[in-house]
């Protein structure tokens, strides 16, 4: 519909794309707009370097967070919500003192699965340690609580069975502020939000180096671990994408560190918050987006309206009509 829009306003297309190689196919979505704001500066990179994309109509404006919404709370606000979450979990885990936070859809690229496994396998020495998953139980096909109670259920790894989208932010930031350090292996990330939110309440991540969480995490904030494979993999809507694996060593070498070198996982900590107030405020957002949107309007040039005002054209009939003559 984009030449019904585009006669009346400008067509914004806020987007977010996730890896390499440049996504040709897309380029029908690009032309049809006036203006992209890209989500990323991997995003805004990726279109800015085409040849075929007016560099003049795309913007770089990243997601923004509110930090009186994610927070570091309390040392006694801490105590009382680890009451509580000992009690959702029938006091079988009030011995943890490390626990480390997966946060995502039960999606194939989350490789939730691969997470419990490595932390099954490293958590088998340790006796202080947790893993929390807020997860729905069943999700995008599969069942999370049943692989969990088949293989891992003699494991010190634990749960929400909620969809994150039904819990509310206060209870999300409780949850941030149980873990110690929060965990995304993703193979494919165009963001990574509950990355950020972990560190607006000064929680590190450990995460693949793609894209997303390459923007988010630096050597001060947490742990980018650089990939070991890159395939190419594809699907009906995406006919090519790449996506990046990591082996369990180098996983659990991060947790090792965060585990062991409490000073460390300290002073990432104390960096995380400045880090996403920095770069990623909802302020700078709305401002950022406020500029983009004049000036897709400043260089909007409205769609042309057609108007068919008679057929067939007599011209052409009376050409037609010498050559049959003929």
């Amino acid at each position: 519909m984009d030449n019904e829009i585009r006669k009346q306003c400008p067509l914004v297309f806020y987007h977010l794309w996730d890896d390499l190689p440049f996504p040709d196919y897309n380029m029908p979505v690009y032309n049809s707009c006036d203006h992209i704001i890209c989500g990323s500066k991997f995003t805004y990179n990726l279109l800015n370097d085409h040849p075929e994309i007016n560099s003049d109509a795309i913007d770089y404006v990243p997601i923004g967070f509110d930090p009186s919404i994610y927070y570091p709370m309390t040392t006694q606000e801490k105590t009382e919500f680890r009451t509580e979450f000992n009690k959702w979990t029938g006091d079988n885990f009030s011995s943890a003192n490390f626990i480390v936070g997966a946060i995502g859809r039960h999606a194939e690229r989350k490789q939730l699965l691969s997470i419990m496994e490595v932390f099954s396998k490293w958590q088998e020495d340790k006796d202080d340690v947790l893993l929390f998953v807020h997860s729905p139980g069943s999700d995008a096909g599969q069942s999370l609580e049943y692989a969990l109670k088949m293989r891992y259920n003699d494991h010190k790894i634990v749960f929400s069975n909620a969809n994150p989208m039904q819990q509310t932010d206060a209870l999300i930031n409780k949850f941030y502020n149980l873990m110690d350090v929060i965990v995304n292996r993703s193979t494919a990330e165009g963001f990574g939000m509950p990355i950020a939110e972990a560190m607006l309440a000064e929680t590190p991540a450990i995460a693949v180096d793609c894209p997303g969480p390459a923007g988010l995490i630096t050597p001060e904030t947490g742990w980018l671990l650089p990939a070991d494979v890159t395939p190419l993999f594809g699907n009906q809507i995406t006919p090519y994408i790449q996506a990046r694996y990591v082996t369990d060593e180098k996983f659990i070498a991060a947790l090792d560190e965060a585990y062991y070198n409490k000073k460390m996982l300290k002073e990432k900590a104390s960096n995380c918050r400045a880090r996403i107030i920095e770069e990623f405020s909802v302020k700078s957002t709305q401002q950022a987006f406020e500029v983009a949107i004049k000036k897709a309007i400043a260089n909007w040039t409205p769609y042309p309206e057609y108007t068919v005002h008679s057929y067939p054209d007599s011209s052409v009939n009376v050409s037609v009509n010498e050559k049959v003559q003929n």
